[in-house]
Formats: structure tokens, sequence, C-alpha cells
């Protein structure tokens, strides 16, 4: 008999410890009742003659889920209610996060501060004739650049002097000298400045790295394959974000130290972080979400009055969406595994996207901090957008084109059509990128022209064609989701921390009263049920938090009611065994096994 009682105190003791080493050292994940938060419920546009509402809720939050937390890294729930509603809870920064937040913030605008040049303050500060903290510290670029920005200031001040000061009557040779001078002056100044401009470092540029998607990388050789160690395990490299700010490191050397501080302190703010700071954040991001357009690339062969170059520089000093053209934007790519099908085609790729693009697809496409865009038009006739006249998606589905090879089929609406008939006439040949929420997905050529129902043709796999559906079906989502909440709540954070204050005192109330209670009624037996009580609410929590379980305040009071059942179970067994024992003629052994078994029917039907 030793032996497996002796496996049973093992095993439970192997159990507490794991449970333990579960709830040590790590905080709970509390709900929105307990930390505060805020409740959005949308309300989607489902048809009446849909045949399968569920699939297209379904859709829409698997869209939704997708722009608003595409990391998985935020503590944001979507889910279904009803026929025609979602829900959306994100709970609210509390006071550590807020702290944290508060200090990046911090740190970017000391970075910004002495990093940023603004073009407004170098040209006030030449005409005050004052250096500042413009200049930078002795040695560096930036106090190069402005040195030579100064000097090329003063060359053009004297030149023009020198041309005011010619003589009225003096020969024309003269005065097309002075003012040649004082052209080249202007030449030169204009290029220093641009020069001092390039050495600047704004906080966007800062802020986009990142929030660039950490993960690693898989390393792969000259050919394209990936690489693996001695023991035959893949080698990863480091992440995305990782890469495009040792590259930011490497271009600004000088502000290596605060790059690093700023990096830092956006760290420890993202691992505390769970939503987004404001609500007005969320509610932005939702209000955008499913947004399908189409939009004619830009050739690399034949741009057609488009100032690639120009959108370039724009780009690298602006970002995306600071760019200024009437005619056409850059687009980031949602997934660059869609445009390669070989290794050596990747390696190709990133090794220069500009060259394999136009090589491949007669694209103009860039890389900029890790995220890689195509040129795509936006002028009429060249786009078809969510600005445009009242049109939509009406449904996507697999088909086969005229050679049996799988593609997609969609069909538009009658504005839609119309449209569509226009743009695909007008461009027969060219590539039409498919862009949803900003982000291109695909860029088929246009065979033939389209009206009412399309084809998406090419050499496509089982899980391109779902991709490709799953983006053209989400296209809708604009036309079916609300674009404000039918129904908002919030909880501030104050009142949370007062339901886990008093959540936690009814819990520990509960527990000692009833621990009191059970030692002094049964004594010794009393006590060990007190010491079972403890670890059934241990291994409670460490499951709990072992999976990472959200603690709401209805849990809180689900786990008291365990604590109460627990309890009402072992007064009737030790009931039975009382009434056992009171018989006279049953051992001690024989009365606890009869009290378990009288009282087992009682527990089942009580509970």
């Amino acid at each position: 008999m030793r032996t497996p009682l002796l496996s049973r105190f093992l095993t439970i003791a192997f159990v507490l410890g794991l449970c333990l080493a579960a709830v040590l050292g790590r905080d709970l994940r509390l709900g929105k009742d307990l930390r505060g938060g805020v409740s959005l419920v949308y309300k989607v546009e489902i048809p009446d003659e849909e045949i399968d509402p569920q699939s297209v809720l379904d859709t829409t939050i698997e869209v939704l889920k997708a722009r608003v937390n595409p990391q998985g890294i935020f503590d944001i729930s979507i889910e279904g209610s009803g026929r025609d509603r979602i829900e959306v809870v994100m709970p609210l920064p509390g006071p550590e996060t807020r702290a944290l937040a508060a200090a990046w913030r911090t740190a970017l605008d000391e970075l910004v501060d002495s990093a940023e040049i603004r073009e407004s303050e170098v040209l006030a500060t030449l005409e005050e004739g004052e250096t500042g903290d413009l200049r930078g510290p002795d040695g560096s670029a930036r106090a190069t650049a402005f040195d030579a920005l100064v000097a090329a200031d003063e060359a053009r001040k004297q030149a023009r002097q020198t041309y005011n000061a010619v003589p009225e009557d003096a020969a024309s040779t003269d005065r097309n000298l002075a003012a040649a001078a004082v052209a080249d002056a202007e030449i030169s100044f204009d290029e220093s400045l641009a020069a001092l401009m390039e050495l600047g470092l704004s906080g966007e540029r800062v802020r986009r790295i990142l929030t660039l998607p950490n993960k690693p990388i898989l390393e792969r050789d000259e050919e394209g394959r990936g690489r693996r160690d001695e023991s035959g395990n893949p080698i990863f490299g480091p992440g995305q974000r990782d890469k495009a700010f040792a590259s930011l490191q490497a271009e600004y050397p000088d502000l290596q130290s605060a790059l690093t501080k700023v990096q830092s302190a956006y760290d420890q703010y993202e691992t505390q972080r769970t939503g987004f700071d404001d609500p007005e954040d969320l509610k932005r991001l939702l209000r955008g979400a499913g947004v399908l357009e189409f939009h004619v690339g830009v050739s690399s062969a034949d741009p057609q009055g488009v100032d690639v170059a120009g959108l370039r520089r724009q780009l690298e000093e602006l970002g995306a969406g600071n760019t200024q053209s009437p005619l056409a934007s850059w687009y980031p790519i949602n997934d660059l595994g869609q445009w390669y099908e070989k290794p050596a085609e990747l390696a190709a790729l990133t090794a220069n996207p500009d060259g394999y693009f136009a090589a491949t697809r007669d694209l103009v496409a860039t890389r900029q901090d890790g995220i890689y865009y195509l040129l795509l038009r936006d002028d009429a006739g060249k786009s078809l957008t969510a600005s445009d006249d009242d049109w939509r998606l009406v449904r996507a589905s697999e088909g086969q084109d005229r050679l049996g090879r799988p593609s997609i089929n969609f069909a538009l609406d009658q504005s839609g059509a119309l449209r569509m008939g226009q743009l695909t006439g007008a461009n027969k040949g060219r590539n039409m990128a498919i862009v949803l929420d900003s982000e291109v997905y695909s860029a088929p050529t246009i065979q033939s022209q389209i009206s009412g129902n399309g084809q998406i043709t090419g050499n496509f796999g089982a899980e391109e064609i779902a991709y490709l559906r799953k983006v053209l079906g989400a296209g809708s989502l604009s036309a079916q989701l609300s674009s404000e909440p039918i129904s908002e709540s919030v909880l501030g954070p104050s009142i949370g921390a007062d339901n886990l204050e008093r959540g936690t005192q009814a819990f520990l109330f509960a527990l000692v009263v009833v621990a009191i209670f059970m030692g002094l009624w049964y004594f010794q037996a009393g006590l060990i049920a007190d010491l079972a009580l403890l670890a059934n609410g241990l291994v409670i929590f460490g499951v709990l938090m072992g999976v990472d379980a959200t603690f709401t305040l209805p849990g809180l009071a689900g786990i008291v009611l365990t604590v109460g059942m627990a309890v009402d179970a072992n007064v009737l067994i030790f009931e039975r065994i009382r009434e056992e024992l009171a018989l006279g003629d049953v051992v001690l052994r024989q009365a606890v096994k009869n009290g378990y078994a009288k009282a087992l029917s009682t527990i089942l039907d009580g509970n």
C-alpha cells in the first residue's frame, strides 16, 4: 500500500509545483471589468437573402483581426454576436503602461530635438547669424555640412552684393558674369542645404521602424535555400525591425546612443502594452477596414508623366503616406511571398527590388526601412477607389480560366461594372493592383476589358487562390460594417481597480471564514480540508495563468463559488463519516470510505 500512496503524494507534489511555477513571477491578465476597457459593438449589413450569414460574419471578423492586430500582440477580442453584430473589446492601458508610453515618447522627442532638421529653422538661423544647436558637435557630419552651408550662404550674399554693385551703364558682359556668379552661388547653396537636410532624422521615420514586425527571418544561401546549423536546425537572422533599426544606426552613427535609448524605451512599453492608448485609434482603424481599391501600376518603362525619382525622394524623407503627387502614390506590399516562385527569385528580389519588379512585372518598386512598396496610379482613369461613386464588390469565387487553370471570378454591382469597364478597357496589357486597406495584395495583368464580371488568372496554387478569394471577399466589408459603433461602453481604470480590490477582498474573506469554520468545527480533519482547499485554489490559478487566461469579475465570483462548493462537499463527507463512526462497528478507514461513497450522490445532485 505504501508504493501507491507514495506515488500519489509525488504526483500531487509535482502538479502543485507546476502550478506554483506558473503563478510565481507573473501578473494576472485582467479583463475589461477589472482593469478598465472599452467595448464597441458594430452592425454588419448582411442581405436578407444571404444563405450563410455566419460565413460573412466570420470573414468580417478575420479581416478586422488582421487589420487591428496583425502581429497578435494586443489583448483585443473580436467576437460575433447574433446574426449581424460584432463586439470589439480592448482593455485600457494601466498606470504602468501609461508611464512607459510617456517615457518612450519623451525619449523620442529628445532624439527629434537633436536629430531632426527643419528647413525653416535652418534659414532663420542663417538669417540671424547664429548657429545655435543646429550645427551639432565638432567633427560630426552634421557640423561639416552646416559649416559648408554657412560658407555657401556667405558666398551667395557676396555674389548678390557684387551683382548689385555693378553700375547701370556697365558692359553687358560684366553684368552677365555677375548674374552667372549669383546663379552658381544659389545652386551651390541649394545643394548644401539639401545635403544638410538629408542628415536630419524625423520622428515619424523612427516610429515607423519601431512598429515593424520583428519575427526572426530564415537565413538563405546564394541559391535561396534555407541555412542550417551542424545539427540540421534552421538558422534565423534578425527580424525586419532589427535589420531596419541597425541600418538606421549605421546611417546616423552620431545618434547611436540616443537611438538605442529610444529603442529600449519602446521595447519596455511594448512588453506591457495590450491595446491602443486611445479608443479613437481603434475606431479609426475599424473605420478604414476592408476598403477595396484597384490601381493601375506605374510602368517602369513608360511612367507617363510620373516623377518617379522625385517620389522616391519623398518616400525616403516624408514616408509613404505623405508624398505629394496628383498622379501616383506608394503602396506597401502585403505579402512578399506572392511575388516570387523560386528561392533564386527571392534572392534577386531582396538584392534589388527595383530591378526585379521592373524586369518581371514592368512595375516601379522600392524598399524603404524594410518595407517593400509599389508605385501605383491615383488619377482618374487609372484607378477605382473608395472615394469614387458608390460601388461595391458583390461576390468572389473560385473558377477556371480557358486553359483549365484555377482562377478567381468576381462580380461588381452596376456602378462598379461601369467604372471597371472604363478602367480596364483603357489599360489593356497593364498591371492592375488589387489594394485592400492601402496594401497591395496582387497585380495581375489586364487581359481584356472587365465589366460586371471579371476573372483574375495566373499560375495560382491552392493557397494563392484561397488568399485572393479572401482578399476580394473582404473587399465588400467597407459597405457592410457600420462606420460608427452602434453601442460603446467605457469602463475607466479607476472603476476597474475598485472592482479588482473588492473582488479580491471578497475572495480572501470567503477563504479565511471557510478555513476558520472548517478548523473549529472539524479540528484536524478540518485543517486537512483547508490544506486541500489551498491546493485546489493553487491548481485553479496555476492552470488559468498557465494558459494565459483573462480574469474577469464573474470569473473571480466563480472561483469563490468553487470554494463554497468544495466546503459543501467536505461538510457532507465529514458528516457521513461521523455517522459511520457513531455506529461503532467500523474502523476509521472503512468509515472514511463509506462516507465518501454515501456523500457522492448528494454532492452530484446538489451541484
